[in-house]
């Protein structure tokens, strides 16, 4: 939507093809692993990569062959929830969505989840100029 002009700027968060776009890190967000409320992983107080190993996982951007595609955030909850798969996400969806069939538990060893401000590289614009240096000084201050 930004190439094709109907978004001047966005918020994205990696993995995002910045071919054509020019991107600004603005910060990272530690992961936790969303889990099925009743997973045997579910009570403990944090996990490592590597306790999820063997896990299967669900993805937007490299699905298997037989995987159905998750495009929003409640396919994942709907997914992870029926046991189908457990997912990394920021640690701001487990604060900000709660259900009961659904649990997080923190993975400090997980990279962390990458928000960048991205814009069409060949636009000029005072405006995107103005949001782009205000995000740039919000993001200095919080981090």
């Amino acid at each position: 939507m930004i190439l094709d002009g109907t978004v001047d700027i966005a918020y994205v968060r990696r993995p995002v093809r910045d071919q054509g776009l020019r991107v600004l890190p603005l910060y990272g967000e530690a992961r936790v692993a969303m889990l099925p409320a009743d997973h045997r992983l579910a009570g403990k107080q944090e996990l490592c990569l590597a306790d999820l190993v063997d896990e299967p996982r669900l993805s937007y951007a490299h699905p298997g062959p037989d995987d159905l595609p998750i495009r929003t955030i409640e396919e994942k909850f709907e997914c992870v929830a029926s046991g189908a798969g457990i997912t990394l996400v920021p640690e701001s969806v487990a604060l900000q969505y709660s259900r009961p069939d659904i649990t997080y538990v923190p993975v400090p060893d997980a990279e962390p989840d990458e928000v960048l401000l991205a814009w069409e590289a060949r636009r000029r614009s005072l405006l995107i100029a103005g949001f782009v240096t205000a995000a740039r000084a919000q993001a200095e201050a919080a981090g």
